[in-house]
């Protein structure tokens, strides 16, 4: 049970998200999500419920998404660890592994609580908001991938002085969204 006094904790996984390089991750999180609840709706187009089931289906695939990222950070992150106590025992800190398991809830109620509000306004026909929650739903399982990744980046880099090619990519991503497109959109509303 998560106590009472830590139930905000569990969000910040998204708010940390959110605020990476100025809200880049977002924007490649909704570059990435919007597209794929489109495919995932062109696929399920035969279905007679598929309004209802679309919230469920996206959710459960970006969890699955997201589920693979989170497996590689935690692993990644006791063997960085693991590597910085150079043998030392102790290394597992018991606020990291409460953060682990914060982050894990955060995904699973955001996602739930967003397909939650999709079917609402599936089931009262209001289909601009739908699609709004549908694909906000794609979007923060991509978004909270995204983050993970990075995080997995910095691990490794932790352990081994350098980062693999793929994360050198991910944070080149999102400096160039940064400096590019956020940086656009910071100076319109100045």
């Amino acid at each position: 049970m998560i106590p009472l006094q830590d139930a905000p904790e569990v969000f910040v996984i998204i708010k940390k998200a959110i605020h990476f390089r100025n809200g880049s991750l977002v924007l490649l999180g909704a570059a990435i999500g919007t597209p794929l609840a489109e495919i995932i709706k062109e696929f399920t187009d035969a279905m007679p419920i598929k309004d209802l089931l679309m919230p469920f289906l996206i959710a459960a695939l970006s969890f699955m998404i997201y589920l693979m990222a989170y497996v590689l950070d935690f692993w990644s992150g006791i063997q960085a660890a693991k590597f910085e106590a150079a043998g030392q025992p102790g290394y597992i800190k018991s606020e990291k592994l409460w953060s682990s398991i914060y982050k894990l809830v955060a995904i699973i109620i955001i996602l739930m609580g967003l397909s939650f509000f999709a079917l609402v306004f599936a089931l009262l026909e209001v289909n601009l908001i739908y699609k709004f929650f549908l694909y906000s739903i794609a979007t923060v399982g991509i978004m909270a991938f995204l983050f993970d990744m990075h995080s997995v980046g910095e691990n490794y880099k932790r352990r081994f002085r350098a980062k693999p090619r793929l994360f050198e990519w991910l944070d080149d991503m999102t400096a160039t969204v940064n400096e590019t497109i956020i940086a656009k959109i910071k100076s319109f509303f100045k």
